[in-house]
C-alpha cells in the first residue's frame, strides 16, 4: 500500500523501469480528480454498494423473519435451508 501511494507521486507506466521515472506531486491526482471516468466509476461504485448492502439486509431480515415463524413444515424449511452451509462441498 506505501508502494501504491510512493507511485502515484511519479510520472510512471508499466514500461518504465522505476529509475526512469520522476516525481510529479500531486499531479496525478489532480488529473484523476479531473477525469469524467473516474466520477462516474466512483458514482456507480457508490450506488451499487449502497444498493447491495440494503438489499441484502432487507432480504436476511425477512429471511430470518419468515424462518423465526411457526407454521407446519417449519423445520423442514430449516433444515432445507441451512443445509448447504452446514454441508460438505465435495
Amino acid at each position: 500500500m506505501l508502494y501504491g501511494l510512493y507511485v502515484s507521486f511519479l510520472d510512471r507506466n508499466s514500461i518504465k523501469k522505476l529509475s526512469q521515472t520522476h516525481f510529479v506531486g500531486l499531479k496525478n491526482i489532480a488529473a484523476v480528480l479531473k477525469d469524467e471516468n473516474f466520477w462516474s466509476s466512483f458514482a456507480n461504485s457508490l450506488e451499487f454498494t449502497a444498493l447491495y448492502v440494503v438489499g441484502t439486509m432487507v432480504l436476511a431480515i425477512a429471511i430470518a423473519v419468515f424462518l423465526n415463524k411457526k407454521f407446519s413444515g417449519v423445520e423442514i424449511v430449516r433444515t432445507i435451508y441451512y443445509l448447504p452451509y452446514v454441508s460438505n462441498i465435495i
